[in-house]
């Protein structure tokens, strides 16, 4: 039998040749992008269409009636499109965060031996993904729109108030100074975390103390029905509702998906070997099966949340003054309808680059 051998540098030409190949290939598509970007400066300077994004820096105006960061008057258009991406980012959090509960709920109604939950999630699932998402958030904002007037709205659970202006719930003020307090205890607590000699009761106590000062000295405000409006509490619009729901409802039932098929693919030892040592099935599940799964569907579940993030836009079909509602409205006040679209993909893929990398930086401690 003859031995091979190789020589000390030859285990790391391979990568430094994949690495070339990949410098080469991304040279290429950007020396493309630089030929036709530079073409086509010169075609639209031919035709009297010169390329400035100066209009960022011009005074919008024009006011934006829902925003989550106020747009004073005389703010630049630079500034209406922050507020808009804020709008967007909101959603989309809420979207997320929506979708992620819905997409649990749904698996384990599949995974369930009921056979009513199991038709119940799977009805779920096939109807949603049939049909268009614009639809849902259509269909979405007509039926909030025949909610009763203030009113005639009766409190749900006694403090939250379902009406064709909004859904109005309880709110919280919090203090700053115990703010402050509140987050260095979790501080603490984290870095009280990665101590080797440490007291098993210092994190939660920690953790449960950071908890108990930031919510304990809070100010609710309870909203109630006075006259022919409601006082207190926080208001969310029907457009906001009905895009930040409508989204965390469609895309609740790919999450579903990708949440059973993680959970399927765990193997089926697993989940024996946790009932031979005694384990019930909601231990099983909590102990060995979820932490495995969530390693699996890490990847796919960040996929759906930059698709969530692309779904904002759509609030231009309700109204909601997102990111491309803004950005058309800057479109028809300056003209500049080449620069405002390369600025909102610039803002896009940004904003998908950074999940990108959360992507990588997830996988590499998996």
């Amino acid at each position: 039998m003859q031995a091979t051998s190789t020589t000390p540098g030859s285990a790391t030409k391979a990568p430094w040749r994949s690495h070339a190949a990949s410098v080469a290939a991304a040279s290429a598509v950007l020396g493309f992008l630089v030929v036709g970007l530079t073409v086509g400066k010169q075609r639209l300077q031919e035709i009297g269409l010169g390329i400035s994004f100066d209009y960022l820096f011009g005074t919008a105006g024009f006011s934006i009636s829902q925003s989550v960061i106020p747009l004073p008057p005389g703010s630049t258009n630079l500034a209406a499109i922050g507020v808009g991406l804020a709008n967007a980012l909101v959603v989309a959090l809420t979207a997320v965060v929506g979708s992620t509960l819905l997409g649990l709920v749904a698996a384990l109604a599949r995974l369930s031996d009921n056979p009513l939950a199991a038709r119940i999630g799977r009805s779920y699932v096939n109807v949603v993904r049939n049909v268009p998402l614009i639809i849902f958030l259509v269909f979405l904002y007509l039926a909030l729109l025949q909610l009763p007037p203030p009113r005639a709205a009766s409190a749900t659970f006694g403090a939250i108030y379902f009406t064709n202006r909004g859904i109005v719930v309880p709110s919280a003020e919090f203090s700053v100074p115990w703010l402050f307090v509140g987050t260095l205890l979790a501080v603490v607590g984290l870095a009280a975390r990665f101590m080797k000699s440490r007291p098993r009761w210092l994190v939660p106590i920690l953790a449960t103390s950071a908890v108990a000062v930031v919510f304990g000295t809070a100010r609710y405000q309870i909203p109630a029905l006075a006259g022919f409006s409601i006082n207190g509490g926080l208001t969310f619009s029907n457009e906001f509702g009905a895009l930040a729901f409508g989204i965390a409802f469609y895309f609740g039932a790919e999450m579903g998906e990708v949440i059973r098929a993680a959970i399927l693919s765990v193997p089926r030892p697993q989940s024996e070997a946790a009932a031979a040592l005694g384990l019930h099935r909601g231990q099983a599940f909590r102990l060995v099966i979820a932490p495995q799964a969530l390693r699996l569907a890490i990847p796919p579940t960040i996929n759906i949340y930059v698709n969530i993030i692309k779904s904002t836009p759509l609030g231009v079909a309700v109204g909601y003054p997102e990111i491309m509602s803004v950005t058309y409205q800057i479109m028809q006040n300056t003209g500049r309808a080449i620069e405002s679209v390369v600025t909102l993909a610039a803002l896009f893929m940004a904003i998908n680059a950074a999940c990108a990398l959360l992507v990588n930086s997830l996988d590499r401690r998996r």
